[in-house]
């Protein structure tokens, strides 16, 4: 059943008003009953009334809730027993702080509310500390349906906790520790790892840890020659920050080390870089990695990114496989295209590849999901070297889906992975 919620006087406070026809095939009309609005829970009087509008429930204007009713908005209700629930809720934390959240900012997860006809319910964009557990409310941009404009249209006000979080930045450990308690596995996003545990976790998996390349943490430069004495190049990455501009290959020609950005070329001596490194180590630990060899002679690189997801079926999906190509120019790839151009597989030598990299990411999510908590969009990184070696470099939780509109051309395909977080947060929440 889709409804409205709105407000009509009433003598009672605590009272709801519903067409007679929503008990017609129940035995026994309750007369009171439990309102549940996202995690916000009321117990009311029921009265029945031929006047009223089907898809209406409406409340008594002398109820206090801490929070606001946007108008216009469709729910979903399912009965339980004694309780109505009311829904979907959805909060996606998108800002640790409240100061970073404005319109302008705002705009960026447009897209998630594409398929909004097929959502419905409550969908409000929050900042960590705009999250108040003494009032169970929460401030943040509610996403209003304007049947009038093209453009997704969003509102500041505050709305009860949500049925589910979906988190897409860094928590503190307290935050983590109150929405846990609060929302337990409805909770998206729990724990974001770093690059250091999540190699030593996977790596006691026999079927796994094959793919795993070999690394230690830079905390000398005897620490680099170690690696450099194995490997021709090396990869320094942070421990903590997904980002390239932090990234640097070393190499190690004759008494001076190369270190290579997106943008530069520095050489260095052996004490440069000692002093170098020193400077680098408290600000933020860095991991040595082999830099796995490229396919051609041209030194071009082919980074492979999969999109496992889970919709309102609940169940793993790889959505999409796509390759960043970097060479003289850039541009993106399907994971086909790659594995037929780039490699020069056959048909049925593509099939098989990419069937193994889909079995390894289903691997790896249900394995991340049974030991972190609940997750349902995963960005895994990967490469294929010159022996069709398949190595995994990363797993993020947090991908902005902000890059997808680049590496994916089909726009279908863009929008089913975007707007899969919120079917499966509805499905959650305990609407089909």
């Amino acid at each position: 059943m889709i409804v409205n919620i709105t407000k009509v006087p009433m003598q009672i406070k605590n009272a709801i008003v519903v067409h007679e026809s929503v008990f017609f095939d129940m035995d026994v009309i309750p007369r009171r009953m439990i309102l549940q609005i996202g995690s916000w829970r009321r117990e009311v009087e029921v009265e029945l009334s031929s006047e009223i509008t089907k898809n209406v429930i409406a409340l008594s204007n002398q109820m206090h809730v801490p929070f606001d009713f946007p108008e216009n908005i469709p729910y979903d209700v399912t009965m339980t027993n004694r309780v109505i629930h009311v829904g979907p809720v959805i909060g996606l934390i998108a800002f640790r702080e409240e100061r970073e959240m404005d319109l302008h900012a705002i705009q960026k997860f447009k897209d998630y509310v594409v398929n909004y006809v097929n959502l419905r319910g409550l969908f409000y964009i929050c900042a960590a500390d705009s999250i108040s557990f003494s009032n169970q409310t929460v401030k943040g941009y509610v996403y209003q349906p304007d049947q009038k404009s093209d453009q997704p249209s969003f509102q500041l006000s505050t709305f009860p906790l949500p049925d589910v979080f979906i988190n897409k930045v860094r928590l503190d450990e307290p935050v983590v520790e109150q929405l846990i308690s609060s929302h337990g596995e409805k909770l998206v996003n729990s724990y974001v790892w770093n690059y250091r545990e999540l190699e030593e976790w996977l790596s006691s998996y026999t079927s796994i840890s094959s793919h795993l390349l070999s690394m230690n943490q830079l905390t000398t430069l005897e620490k680099l020659d170690e690696m450099l004495n194995m490997h021709e190049t090396v990869v320094l990455k942070p421990i903590h920050l997904r980002s390239n501009c932090m990234e640097y290959k070393v190499k190690k020609l004759k008494n001076r080390y190369q270190w290579i950005n997106q943008w530069k070329v520095y050489s260095y001596s052996k004490n440069e870089a000692t002093v170098l490194i020193s400077k680098l180590i408290p600000e933020e630990p860095f991991l040595i990695q082999p830099l796995i060899s490229s396919i051609n002679e041209e030194g071009n690189s082919y980074i492979l990114r999969a999109f496992l997801q889970k919709n309102r079926s609940k169940h793993w999906r790889c959505s999409a496989i796509v390759s960043d190509f970097k060479g003289a120019e850039e541009f993106s790839l399907t994971g086909q295209e790659i594995l037929r151009n780039a490699f020069h597989l056959n048909e049925r030598e593509v099939f098989l590849k990419e069937q193994e990299i889909i079995t390894l990411c289903h691997s790896v999510c249900q394995l991340i999901e049974k030991c972190y908590g609940t997750y349902a969009d995963l960005c895994v990184t990967m490469k294929i070297d010159e022996d069709l070696n398949l190595w995994l470099l990363d797993i993020d939780p947090l991908y902005e889906h902000q890059m997808l509109s680049e590496t994916i051309q089909d726009q279908q395909t863009y929008f089913n992975i975007v707007t899969a977080p919120l079917e499966y947060a509805k499905s959650l929440s305990g609407f089909l």
